[in-house]
Order: structure tokens, then sequence, then C-alpha cells
């Protein structure tokens, strides 16, 4: 099984298959929007979906296709796919999970895990004072 992420330099690490690799150690991430992921693929193929999938029980929360903006790159026929870190059409409750983007060619990316917490959803009542 290949550990070694599709986007290098990237914060979020994306995987093209369910690997080991991805579930260790976490990223901390509020429920209510992601870090922003961005990963670079054929333009051709395209985003199906994409969900967040809880590791305790497999639960799931579809996401929105059109979180993902794919702009053109310089090389032709490939693209950057990049989730800019805008709200959740289906918030997650506090928990570890992954999201698993699925492609329109039937492909499925896997992101390295989020440990989603409620503790980065509002910090409006903290002051540097």
């Amino acid at each position: 099984m290949r550990r070694v992420p599709i986007n290098p330099y990237n914060v979020i690490p994306i995987y093209d298959n369910d690997t080991a690799g991805s579930q260790q150690a976490f990223l901390y991430s509020p429920t209510q929007a992601l870090p922003p992921m961005q990963f670079y693929l054929s333009s051709d193929i395209g985003i199906e979906g994409w969900k967040l999938v809880r590791e305790t029980d497999g639960a799931e929360y579809a996401q929105l296709a059109a979180d993902w903006a794919a702009s053109e790159s310089t090389a032709a026929g490939l693209a950057w796919y990049t989730y800019f870190g805008t709200p959740l059409a289906n918030p997650p409750p506090a928990g570890m999970y992954r999201a698993v983007i699925e492609l329109a060619s039937g492909g499925l990316l896997y992101s390295h895990r989020l440990c989603c917490t409620t503790l980065f959803d509002d910090l409006d009542g903290l002051d540097s004072a």
C-alpha cells in the first residue's frame, strides 16, 4: 500500500488509496468548515462528490461537490482541485473523520485524519487584552 500523499507539500495530505499512512496522527479542525485542501489531477476526471466519514462507526456526512474548485494548470490536461475552507453543507458532530473524495471516474481519494472539534468553531469571545 502506498503511504505517500498525492499532494506533497500541502497541509492536509490526500492519498489515492485507503492506506494506514493516512490514519497515523491527525490534524485538528473546526466542525463547521475544514482547513483548505488541494490536489493535482487530470482535469477531465472531475469530482462527483465528497463526504466526511467518522472513524468510530463509519457514519457519513455528505458534502457538496461544488465546494471543490478546479483551476487549470499550465500543464495541458491537469488541474488543481481546491477546497478553500467554505462552510460545510452538512457539518459533522465532534469526532475523528477522514474526507473521502469521489472522482467522476469512480476512483476514491482519502484525506489524512481530521479531529473535528467545536473548540475552533467560535472564537469570538477570545480577546488578546
